[in-house]
Parts: structure tokens; C-alpha cells; sequence
């Protein structure tokens, strides 16, 4: 995410890393990418294996579609588990492996970030079915049933938790802009769920770029925040994040799926060269998704990427 902000408690220079303004992009599902051990499922050492013919083709950063523990109800954007690898695509180690490698042929490693949302297998969502004093997913009593997009508990918690997607995909809860005393499952932005998920965002972040990843692409990044007219509270929330990595993680990348884009933001596009092969895109991007979020007071990257649908 490309967002230099002079929010309030956005950084002076929030620009994200230099080496992001021409990078040249690769998307990896690594399901379909390579198999290396015959059992007809692409895997993280297949991806390994192929370093070379990226290299080959000018890559220099491969962006991997989620790759951790899942149910697979949708092509792993339903994550179970944020820091473990799914065993079908290897394990930690060998995701460590994969990165590494890719580094010492100047190859940067993004992972896919789905931070709208877990799987309903998810240890966290597990706890807060039947727990009605967990804020954590966005929970509602009878009012809310039968309502679209509300699903019925399936644990003891009464009511019904709202979904992105499929039913096995429960929303976290990141706040309503526009708190409602009459819907009190509208949670403001500082409420304890939403800052929960705001510190996990970190936590996993943090778990990741201490293993050598190079940043992240954030699914479904313009949804986080419910009922934001403008958007303006979920480009705070990112300017937020931005900010921190500024700080923590300066050189780590952080690029968004941003499927609407807010009134406060134009779009760019115009990509400098692409190719097409088996397994990925590569095209020479500033960023990726749907569109760069560009902010007031922005300068625009020399490379930016075109619109088209991120997932």
C-alpha cells in the first residue's frame, strides 16, 4: 500500500520502502504453481525449484497467495491459522527456506494478508461462538436474523455473526463508522474488539517480516471498517499501520486490494511491461490489487499498476 499520509498519527515520511516504486511483481498461487513431490499439489519447494526461471524472466518480487493452514473453502482466504503453514504447501521452515533462497537471487518474498476475515475453524472464532463477551467477529442477537450476509451461531453464543463471502468466512470486527446505539453490535473503531484485531494485525505482521518476508499484499483492505461513508476510517486504520511499519519495519512492503476506491483517492495506471507464463503475472507494478489508494497530498509512483480485479 503506497500511502505517504499526513494523518494524525500517520508518520511525517510514510512513503513505504524505495525498492517498491519499480518492482517487478509475480503472483504465485502455489497450489498450481509447482509440485515437488508428486502428490499433485503444488507446494513452497516447487516454487523454490523455479527461482531461476523467474529470475530468468526479470522477477524480482513474487507475491504468494495465502499459504497457511485452511480449511481451503476458498482457495485458502479462509485461514485457520496465520502463522503456520498449511502442510499441503510444506511448513514453516520450508517457507523460511523459499525466502531465503529467493533472496540470494535479489527475489523478495510478499505473503497474501487476509485481514477482513477468518476461517470458522479458526481458533479465535471458536472461542468467540460461545463466548458472547468476545468482540472479536461481529455479533448479533435477533434483531439481525435473516438479515443478508448475518449467519445463525453455531455454537452457544445466541444470535448471528456477520460473514465476507461464504458462511465459513466470519467479518473481524474492526469497528462501524457510524456506531448506532439502536444496532449494538456497531462497534466504534476503538472499541476492544477492534483494537484486538488492530494488535493481531501487527503480531502477525511482525511474526513474518522477522522471518525474512518482504512485506505484504492485504486482501479485501477497503472492508475492514463496516458502514464508512468515504472510507476515511479504514485509510486512517492503514495510514496507522503504515505508520508503525515506518517505524518498526521501514523496508517491508504493504500493498492493498482496495476494490472501491474512497472519494479522497484517484487511480493511476499504465503498467511499464508485463509478461504472462504458467503459475503467475508478472507485471511491472508501484503496487497491486485493484487500485493504488493515492492520498491527499501524494505524489504519484512513476510505475503504478493497472485496474483490474486483485481476487
Amino acid at each position: 500500500m503506497v500511502q505517504p499520509g499526513s494523518g494524525p498519527t500517520a508518520s511525517a515520511a510514510a512513503s513505504g520502502p524505495a525498492w517498491l516504486a519499480d518492482s517487478v511483481l509475480y503472483q504465485v498461487y502455489p497450489q498450481a504453481f509447482a509440485d515437488s513431490d508428486g502428490d499433485g499439489i503444488g507446494d513452497l519447494a516447487g516454487v523454490e525449484q523455479h527461482l531461476a526461471y523467474l529470475q530468468w524472466l526479470g522477477v524480482d518480487t513474487v507475491w504468494l497467495n495465502p499459504c497457511f493452514v485452511s480449511p481451503f473453502h476458498d482457495g485458502g482466504y479462509d485461514v485457520a491459522d496465520y502463522l503456520t503453514v498449511a502442510p499441503r504447501y510444506g511448513t514453516n521452515a520450508d517457507l523460511v527456506r523459499l525466502v531465503e533462497a529467493a533472496r540470494a537471487r535479489g527475489i523478495r518474498i510478499l505473503l497474501d494478508l487476509v485481514a477482513a476475515h477468518t476461517s470458522d475453524q479458526h481458533p479465535w472464532f471458536l472461542r468467540s461462538r460461545d463466548d458472547p463477551a468476545d468482540h472479536r467477529y461481529i455479533w448479533a442477537t435477533e434483531e439481525a436474523v435473516g438479515r443478508p450476509g448475518w449467519v445463525a451461531s453455531p455454537g452457544t453464543r445466541p444470535g448471528c455473526y456477520l460473514r465476507n463471502f461464504f458462511d465459513v468466512q466470519p467479518a473481524l470486527n474492526f469497528g462501524y463508522a457510524r456506531p448506532d446505539p439502536a444496532e449494538p453490535w456497531r462497534q466504534p473503531v476503538d472499541g476492544s474488539g477492534p483494537l484486538a484485531n488492530l494488535a493481531a494485525l501487527r503480531e502477525i505482521m511482525t511474526y513474518w517480516l522477522d522471518r525474512g518476508a518482504a512485506g505484504f499484499r492485504v486482501d479485501m483492505a477497503s472492508s475492514l471498517v463496516k458502514d464508512d461513508p468515504g472510507l476515511v476510517q479504514t485509510s486512517l486504520l492503514w495510514r496507522r499501520l503504515r505508520g508503525w511499519l515506518d517505524r518498526a519495519h521501514p523496508d517491508a512492503a504493504l500493498l492493498s486490494e482496495w476494490g472501491t476506491p474512497p472519494p479522497l483517492s484517484r487511480q493511476v495506471s499504465t503498467p511499464t511491461s508485463s509478461c504472462t507464463s504458467a503459475g503467475g503475472r508478472s507485471v511491472r507494478y508501484g503496487t497491486t490489487g485493484q487500485a493504488p489508494m493515492i492520498l491527499p497530498g501524494e505524489k504519484v509512483p512513476a510505475t503504478s499498476m493497472p485496474t483490474e480485479p486483485g481476487r
